[in-house]
């Protein structure tokens, strides 16, 4: 791939990336105003103002944004794998997710939880003597503690681990150890390169299909503990798998981003024929039973999603872009701190005599500003910008600012 090629891609990513993270945004303003409430997710407060509109906007998001942000993970780590030994890309993987997590997070899960509990008095499903303790009722205690939605750190960390892992090992098995570390697959202009992109594709699509038709409640439902999920952490793998696969076959990248526009449509049918399955599925309590038809449609949407943003990036938005090189570098900041102070602001809008497709929209709106304003205030080349970047505090201040700002899916950029 040509220099200019890559660096075309890599804005692509990057592009797709920062409107990644303000759909997470949006996600979690427009589950408050959602129909059914998911199983397992407790939320500050009770989902009694439903929208039609917002209900379809969440489950637009909710079934396609994590298998996105996984895709894209995988992208950069195959890439960084292509350059670099395994065990250097697990030690820059490690020091740039857990030293974020250990730091920002930590106070952004403590700020959250305070945050979650004084929804849940100021909505009567709480005491305050609970509060106090932090002992609730057995269905709120159940599902209250845990990584919240940093979630993403934790199994990305794992599977980062695990992928290296097996890098190390077949390199050490590999007779020529220049050769494998230049490929993780076989050049796709070979025959054979071709031929185990399309195996590995029909796979990825099996395997995706197969896990959301045994576990539908990895989408619909929210599994939230401090031990990951195996069905979940599964369907994470996947996807990231597949960004692997993505990175290393132009073929399948060309395609993707011919076939956007369908792949785009495909999902909006897909989910039309979605919704009425997940409202029966949520009204029946039928969430978490196996069915091949509800995987089906589930396992259509989240691929064709995927492919249709992946490819609508690398066709429209293949070019540097001011604002959108400034959201790509907020990403991280944005993921990390919106969930606290969205929670806030629904417990505030929830008694003003507002529409709720209003206060939903005011929600995300506010929480979007505040947050890019704050990464601009108080995050972007400073000490904070270095915790993101997996930087220790002196090494930090002693550091400018990156070219590319850290993200869930962290990567610098290299030069081609």
């Amino acid at each position: 791939m040509s220099g200019r090629h890559e660096n075309s891609r890599l804005h692509a990513f990057d592009n797709v990336r920062g409107l990644a993270a303000v759909a997470v945004v949006a996600l979690h303003s427009t589950y408050a105003y959602a129909i059914f409430p998911l199983p397992g997710l407790i939320w500050p407060v009770p989902l009694d103002e439903p929208s039609r509109i917002a209900d379809a906007a969440f489950w637009a998001i909710e079934g396609s944004v994590m298998p996105l942000f996984f895709t894209l993970s995988g992208y950069f780590l195959a890439r960084s794998l292509a350059r670099q030994s395994s065990s250097r890309v697990l030690a820059g993987r490690t020091r740039r997710l857990l030293l974020p997590m250990a730091t920002v997070g930590l106070v952004v899960l403590v700020v959250d939880l305070h945050v979650w509990v004084l929804g849940l008095v100021a909505t009567d499903r709480a005491t305050v003597r609970e509060y106090r303790r932090l002992k609730f009722s057995p269905e709120i205690q159940t599902d209250l503690f845990g990584p919240a939605h940093l979630w993403y750190i934790e199994y990305l960390w794992i599977i980062c681990t695990v992928v290296c892992g097996c890098v190390w090992l077949g390199r050490r098995m590999s007779r020529g150890a220049e050769a494998s570390k230049s490929r993780i697959l076989p050049s796709v202009a070979s025959r054979k390169g071709a031929i185990l992109t399309a195996c590995g594709f029909a796979v990825f699509a099996a395997s995706v299909w197969a896990i959301l038709s045994l576990a539908p409640q990895i989408v619909l439902g929210f599994q939230h503990g401090w031990l990951p999920d195996p069905a979940k952490l599964a369907h994470a793998g996947v996807f990231l798998l597949f960004g692997m696969l993505l990175q290393r076959s132009e073929s399948l990248t060309t395609i993707t981003r011919r076939l956007a526009p369908m792949s785009l449509a495909a999902a909006a049918v897909t989910l039309a024929f979605l919704l009425p399955r997940i409202h029966d599925a949520l009204r029946n309590e039928t969430s978490s039973s196996v069915s091949l038809g509800l995987g089906g449609l589930l396992a259509l949407f989240a691929i064709a999603a995927t492919l249709g943003q992946i490819g609508a990036g690398t066709r429209w938005l293949d070019r540097e872009r001011p604002s959108l090189s400034r959201l790509a570098a907020a990403s991280f900041w944005i993921y990390l701190v919106h969930h606290p102070l969205l929670g806030l602001l629904e417990v505030i809008a929830r008694p003003l005599p507002l529409p709720a497709l209003m206060k939903c929209a005011s929600v995300f709106l506010v929480t979007l500003a505040v947050c890019l304003w704050s990464y601009e205030r108080f995050a972007a080349g400073g000490l904070i910008a270095g915790l993101l970047d997996g930087e220790l505090p002196r090494r930090a201040l002693r550091t400018p600012e990156p070219t590319v700002a850290p993200s869930p899916a962290p990567e610098r950029r290299q030069a081609a």
